[in-house]
């Protein structure tokens, strides 16, 4: 059968689709109870789904839940009110690996104007197996990585013809996804300044386009506007979501702190308090004093006035964590869920204290299983880095849709860097680097076989 006949797309979702059930299954066979789906962020999500589930307030202990937001609690209702927490999410996170390949087809179509380069993007999406990894975990990462890529493709399909529609879907998508990770916050106002600049340079701007851009930007800080005010009405807290300040604080700051000083990075962790959000800080004892959202908030001014007070220390910090999550293979997570490496290794430590190289090192000399299981993750992440570096020489692409998307992928390599940083923050890039990758197999089909690999 001609290859081009065997690769169809409702052939490709079929498989991602069951790829990720299928390792769901096995990993509960192997281990004999599904602790594996579990990560020590899990609960932090699930306590407020229950209490959405049971009351229909978002709450943890009856208190107002500020530290997550309700995005991802959300798709944990269905398996809470059917009594299947675990399995029903799992389920969900399966099809939404399925919407996600769909998606990545479709900008494939758009950006590279070639059903073989669309049907290969959604080939390695379908394939991934980091993405296969965490649509069987209770994180985000695959309801952010599907909304991201609805975000994006919507947003380049907007470009594509400037269909008002377009521009409200990609404003709404692209909420949601700030809902279930908060990190694209402080997207909606430089896009759309790009894009201005852009249109007014290439396309063109007029009323119905200026209308379309002013909708994009609207939506997005009206609906997260409206939950930070929810946030200071129910809690005093004035910022979007409580994990921005921890996250700022108890690892891009203390990383930073943890140079100057020249100590662990896991002993100044411990002097801020990280364990129980610094009401044992010995560094700053009079934040012990403050209540929970007053403390948030000092953490953050702290942490960023120190990151913007360093910016040559901070920067090899940031760096190092955009390193490790667009390179690290995940092998450690492989292991993991089949309970062959304990879920609390403190490699990532090792890392930050180490740099990435020494760091890298030092971890396989100690655990050696952990280069086979990263030999088995890297060709694959390997080979998609390749073709989407080749897709920069396809002939047909569409310049700006193709500039855009690859401003959208670098937006989120950017905000992935840092201490905390490892290939778990590659799941929502994975979409975008497979649409890349479609169009790297294109050009090297049209340039040396003669387009007979498609």
């Amino acid at each position: 059968m001609p290859l081009n006949r065997l690769f169809t797309l409702p052939r490709i979702l079929f498989f991602a689709v069951l790829i990720r059930l299928s390792l769901g299954i096995l990993v509960w066979l192997v281990n004999g109870d599904g602790q594996p789906f579990f990560s020590p962020d899990s609960e932090s999500y699930l306590a407020p789904a229950r209490e959405l589930a049971a009351h229909g307030t978002f709450t943890v202990n009856g208190n107002p839940e500020y530290i997550r937001t309700p995005g991802y609690p959300v798709l944990l209702l269905p398996g809470i009110w059917l009594g299947h927490e675990v399995l029903i999410t799992l389920l969900l996170q399966a099809l939404l690996g399925g919407v996600t390949v769909w998606l990545v087809y479709h900008l494939g179509m758009l950006v590279f104007q070639s059903k073989p380069a669309a049907l290969w993007g959604a080939g390695w999406m379908a394939a991934d197996p980091l993405s296969i990894l965490y649509a069987n975990k209770i994180l985000t990462e695959t309801l952010f990585a599907a909304a991201f890529t609805a975000f994006a493709f919507l947003l380049i399909r907007f470009l594509s013809d400037f269909r008002r529609w377009d521009a409200i879907g990609a404003a709404l998508t692209l909420t949601v996804s700030i809902f279930v990770r908060p990190i694209g916050l402080y997207l909606p106002i430089p896009l759309t300044v790009l894009i201005t600049l852009v249109l007014w340079r290439r396309a063109g701007l007029n009323k119905n386009r200026l209308i379309s851009l002013a909708l994009f930007v609207a939506i997005p800080l009206t609906l997260t506007g409206g939950w930070q005010a929810r946030n200071i009405r129910v809690a005093q807290y004035h910022g979007f979501s409580g994990i921005e300040a921890l996250s700022l604080y108890f690892y891009n700051g203390a990383a930073l702190l943890a140079a100057k000083n020249h100590i662990s990075y896991p002993e100044q962790q411990k002097l801020l308090g990280m364990a129980d959000n610094g009401a044992s800080s010995t560094l700053h004892p009079e934040a012990a004093a403050m209540p929970l959202p007053t403390r948030l908030e000092f953490f953050r001014r702290e942490a960023t006035h120190l990151i913007l007070a360093n910016p040559i220390l901070y920067a090899p910090i940031h760096l190092n964590g955009m390193v490790l999550t667009l390179f690290g293979p995940g092998g450690t997570e492989i292991l993991k869920m089949f309970g062959f490496f304990p879920p609390s290794s403190g490699l990532l430590n090792i890392l930050v204290d180490k740099g990435v190289f020494q760091g890298v090192w030092e971890i396989f000399k100690n655990h050696p299983g952990l280069l086979i299981a990263d030999g088995i993750a890297a060709p694959f992440l390997l080979a998609i880095l390749v073709l989407t570096t080749l897709s920069c020489k396809y002939p047909d692409k569409r310049i700006l849709l193709f500039f855009f998307l690859l401003a959208l992928l670098g937006y989120l390599w950017i905000m992935s860097g840092g201490p905390a940083a490892y290939s778990r923050f590659r799941v929502p890039m994975m979409p975008l680097l497979c649409v890349f990758a479609g169009g790297g197999v294109a050009f090297l089909a049209k340039r040396f076989f003669k387009n007979n690999i498609t």
